[in-house]
């Protein structure tokens, strides 16, 4: 496991090698953080289901995109009718990640539904879903079109 300091200076580099100046990476508590206005777009991926307030957090993400543009959350969902022996396996293979059984009972692409959109885009393998939510009006890195 990284610690955060180390996940950040990661992806600084990456940022820098690749020369993505639109991407802005920050570090806070995701239910305290107050996103910026017009937000070119807001990602988590395997963590908004780990912030027990994980609808305040899509609630305020969602109010500062600027229209048009997306959250998108990629995360765990429990396959509709898998078999309990399946979900504890893998629920075991994804302990080193916090992720535990009871996190199946939190719905980020509910919140993405409600905050984000009227429709939403869901695709799914395996248990691992990607959910996308188009804004309306206007931690977690967060993706902060800087362009002009």
């Amino acid at each position: 496991m990284f610690t955060k300091d180390e996940v950040l200076r990661i992806y600084r580099k990456r940022a820098a090698r690749y020369d993505w100046t639109n991407v802005e990476l920050i570090q806070a508590e995701a239910a305290r953080f107050e996103f910026p206005p017009n937000l070119g777009g807001v990602l988590s991926t395997f963590a908004i289901t780990l912030v027990p307030e994980y609808d305040e957090v899509i609630r305020h993400a969602a109010r500062a995109l600027s229209p048009g543009k997306r959250i998108v959350v990629l995360d765990f969902k429990l396959p509709e009718r898998a078999p309990d022996w399946l979900v504890d396996l893998g629920v075991w293979i994804m302990r080193p990640f916090a992720v535990t059984r009871d996190l199946a009972v939190r719905h980020p692409w509910e919140s993405v539904l409600r905050h984000a959109s009227r429709r939403l885009d869901e695709r799914a393998l395996l248990g691992l879903c990607l959910h996308r939510g188009r804004g309306g009006a206007g931690s977690l890195p967060v993706l902060k079109d800087t362009r002009s």
